[in-house]
């Protein structure tokens, strides 16, 4: 099971623009502020099941749970059923990550996604039941005891990890939240590391993501696999015996491959568009040296490079937030045009015109994986109508 992305799955429109109307919000608010929230919750999750009989905790929390709260949750929200709901999903929240740092989470998320304190509380008393009712559905479906759904959370904490943006990230720092995910650690050549973080140069990482294998979980002890029992691993003999493969391959078949031969195409849905996102932004002389000028270009770059870059559900849930704050940008700018000169606005729609095929193309492209749709499609479809808005001002 891919802990993450199934439960941003289940947040999908009809629950998102529910509690978006719940908490007085916009949709695209609700579901930045979903997605930094949710890594930042299993992340806390993974902090107990590291922990002696943390992972018994965890099953015997979900086993209180409503087994049907999944397909009741949409109609409670926006009800008189909802507070009870809330308060909870509070509690259950508050047991498994303490009330300090479920405290500390809502104060990061009300300053990151821009949303007031109380909402922020009701936000993830809301998702608590969602969160722990999609672990109990799959833990069911893959029979894990508590130590294998534990193991199954331990395996995922990188996912967890990359999915947090690091200004948020940063917020959490020294809340005890995601300690278990940035475990301190060291690298192959001896340099302190954080489990946590990508690697850099001269590094190599010491956490994989993975998934856990249902039949191997089953047999797992009472106790999770803690952070420090994983093992290391060295790219050394790897690159050394490619290269000599390497050097041995071209010498039997590297003339034959110096001749003509007929190329194919790669479809679009193995590499989203990477070509595409590289098509520079030219500015025509009306707003080549001003603000609306640079805010267009920066829009229009890094949303082909977010999108870009999304393989898979996984890669697509780390993109979102960086997503949605383009997509707040061009909302900003969709406003600030009606208030430009003629003249500014017509050489603002030309700029938009120019790129929008290519815009198009890739949110097409990215649509079309697996999983990904039920991620991303309604934030890149509200920002394809702001871009078409744009390109007729």
């Amino acid at each position: 099971m891919n802990i993450l992305p199934l439960v941003m799955q289940y947040f999908g429109p009809v629950i998102m623009n529910k509690i978006a109307g719940s908490l007085g919000i916009n949709s695209t608010l609700a579901q930045k502020a979903i997605a930094y929230a949710a890594p930042a919750i299993l992340a806390g999750l993974v902090n107990k099941v590291s922990q002696p009989g943390g992972a018994k905790v965890l099953s015997d929390m979900i086993a209180k749970q409503d087994p049907s709260i999944l397909g009741k949750l949409g109609e409670m929200i926006g009800t008189g059923r909802q507070a009870a709901v809330v308060e909870q999903g509070t509690s259950a929240l508050g047991s498994l990550l303490g009330n300090s740092p479920l405290g500390a989470l809502a104060g990061a998320l009300s300053k990151q996604a821009g949303l007031g304190v109380g909402a922020s509380n009701t936000l993830l008393g809301l998702m608590g039941p969602a969160v722990l009712g999609t672990l109990g559905r799959e833990q069911k479906n893959a029979g894990l005891d508590a130590a294998g759904l534990g193991n199954a959370l331990i395996a995922q904490k990188q996912q967890f990890a990359d999915a947090l943006p690091p200004d948020f990230a940063k917020l959490l720092s020294g809340t005890g939240l995601l300690d278990a995910v940035h475990a301190k650690t060291s690298d192959a050549n001896g340099k302190t590391v954080q489990v946590g973080d990508r690697p850099t140069a001269g590094t190599t990482s010491t956490s994989t993501t993975s998934t856990m294998n249902p039949s191997a979980a089953s047999k797992a002890t009472s106790t999770p696999m803690a952070p420090h029992q994983h093992h290391h691993f060295s790219w050394t003999p790897w690159v050394l015996a490619i290269a000599a493969a390497s050097g041995l391959w071209w010498s039997v078949f590297g003339e034959k491959m110096m001749q003509p031969h007929p190329t194919t195409a790669i479809p679009a849905v193995v590499a989203p568009s990477t070509t595409l996102a590289t098509s520079p932004v030219t500015l025509p002389s009306a707003i080549a040296n001003t603000e609306v000028g640079r805010q267009i270009v920066s829009i229009i770059d890094d949303l082909k490079g977010s999108i870009s870059g999304v393989r898979d559900a996984a890669t697509a849930q780390t993109a979102l937030p960086r997503i949605q704050d383009v997509a707040g940008r061009l909302e900003k700018l969709n406003t600030q045009a009606a208030q430009l000169p003629p003249e500014v606005r017509r050489a603002l729609g030309t700029v938009v015109n120019s790129q929008q095929g290519v815009i198009k193309t890739i949110i097409a492209n990215v649509l079309s994986l697996p999983g990904v749709a039920a991620l991303l499609k309604p934030v890149l479809e509200q920002m394809q109508g702001r871009i078409e808005g744009l390109a007729k001002v």
